[in-house]
C-alpha cells in the first residue's frame, strides 16, 4: 500500500527580526504563550542601566526611617520666623475652640494649610499694654521658642493680631492631660511616679538653661500617644495667668512678696509645684485643698501671702 510522502518544510525566519541597530519600541514586548520564565523582555527596566541620580533615589526609597536622634530639630511645624507674619496667617484654618477663660485667654486648634500641621493656639487680649510691653513679651517668647526636648511641648512662634492681641503657638497634642484623668479618678503609684519622672526631666533642662515653668500643674502635663508627659505653657511675664487657682495652689508661701505680686518664680518654687503635683495624681486633690477651698481668684491670692507672713 502506497503512502503519501509527507514534506516537512522547516519555518522561514521571521522577516522582521530586529536588529541590534533598530531603536526599541516604546512599550513592552508582550509574551507568548511558549515563553517561560526567567525572562527578560527587550525593554524591560531590568535591561536599563541605571543612572546614578536613579541609583541614589532608589537608595532613599530602600532606607529606613530615621530614629529620632538622627532627625533634626527642624520639622513641618517650624515658622521661618518666630514672629508669625500676616502672610502666613493668611493660610492659617481655624479648626475648633479648645477651651476659653472669659477676659482671659481662649485656647483654639489651627492648621496651617501650607504644610498640614496642626497648632494649639493661645490667644490673649492686653488691657493697656505699651509698646515697651509687648516688646519685651516678644523677646520672653522667643527664648522659650529656643527650647527643645522630649519631654516639653515646643512653642513654634507668636503673631500680634493688633497692639494688644497676641496669639502664642505650640505643638497639638489631642490626647488630653493629667487633670483629665485626675477628674475621672487618682492615678497608680507606678504611672503617678513614671509621669513625675517625667516631669522633673523637663524641669532639669529648663532650670539648666536659666529658665523657670512657674505655672506648674496637673493641666499643663499632655498626655502623648505613647502615654509619655509634654510640660507646656510656662510662665510668661506680662501674661496673666489663665489657671490662678491651680497656680497659686501649686506655689509655695514664701514666694509671695505681696498679694498683689505674682510668686517670685524660682527652681525651688517649681519644685514645690512637683511635689503638689503629685499629691493630686494620686489623691485627686491639691494639698491643703482643705484650707482653701471657698477662696477663689484674688481673695486666694490674699489669703495664700497671708499664710506666709503669720
Amino acid at each position: 500500500m502506497m503512502h503519501p510522502e509527507i514534506i516537512v518544510e522547516e519555518a522561514e525566519d521571521e522577516e522582521d527580526d530586529v536588529t541590534e541597530e533598530e531603536e526599541e519600541d516604546d512599550v513592552a514586548t508582550p509574551l507568548r504563550p511558549t515563553d517561560t520564565f526567567p525572562l527578560k523582555r527587550r525593554n524591560s527596566p531590568c535591561s536599563l542601566k541605571l543612572n546614578e541620580e536613579h541609583l541614589k533615589h532608589l537608595r532613599e526609597l530602600s532606607a529606613p526611617s530615621p530614629t529620632p536622634t538622627q532627625c533634626s530639630t527642624m520639622s513641618k511645624h517650624e515658622f521661618q520666623n518666630w514672629r508669625i507674619s500676616d502672610d502666613v496667617m493668611q493660610e492659617m484654618m481655624f479648626i475648633g475652640t479648645i477651651c476659653e477663660r472669659q477676659d482671659v485667654c481662649k485656647t483654639s486648634k489651627y492648621v496651617y494649610t501650607a504644610t498640614m500641621a496642626s497648632y494649639t493656639v493661645t490667644e490673649w487680649k492686653l488691657r493697656g499694654i505699651t509698646f515697651t510691653d509687648s516688646e519685651k513679651i516678644s523677646r520672653t517668647i522667643e527664648d522659650l521658642c529656643l527650647l527643645r526636648h522630649k519631654r516639653l511641648a515646643p512653642i513654634y512662634g507668636y503673631h500680634w493680631k493688633i497692639d494688644n492681641e497676641l496669639m502664642v503657638f505650640r505643638a497639638h497634642v489631642p490626647q488630653g492631660t493629667v487633670a483629665d484623668l485626675v477628674k475621672r479618678s487618682s492615678l497608680p503609684q507606678e504611672t503617678a511616679l513614671r509621669y513625675i519622672v517625667h516631669v522633673i526631666d523637663a524641669l532639669a533642662y529648663l532650670h539648666e538653661r536659666k529658665h523657670v515653668h512657674g505655672k506648674l500643674n496637673a493641666s499643663n502635663l499632655l498626655l502623648t500617644i505613647s502615654n509619655d508627659i509634654l510640660l507646656a505653657d510656662p510662665y510668661i511675664e506680662g501674661l496673666p495667668c489663665a489657671q490662678k487657682r491651680r497656680a497659686l495652689l501649686a506655689s509655695p508661701p514664701e514666694a509671695f512678696n505681696s498679694w498683689e505680686s505674682y510668686p517670685c518664680l524660682t527652681p525651688s518654687s517649681d519644685i514645690w509645684s512637683v511635689g503638689c503635683v503629685l499629691v493630686t495624681m494620686v489623691t485627686r486633690y491639691p494639698p491643703f485643698l482643705d484650707h482653701f477651698m471657698h477662696f477663689h481668684g484674688d481673695g486666694l491670692h490674699r489669703v495664700s501671702y497671708e499664710v506666709k507672713v503669720t
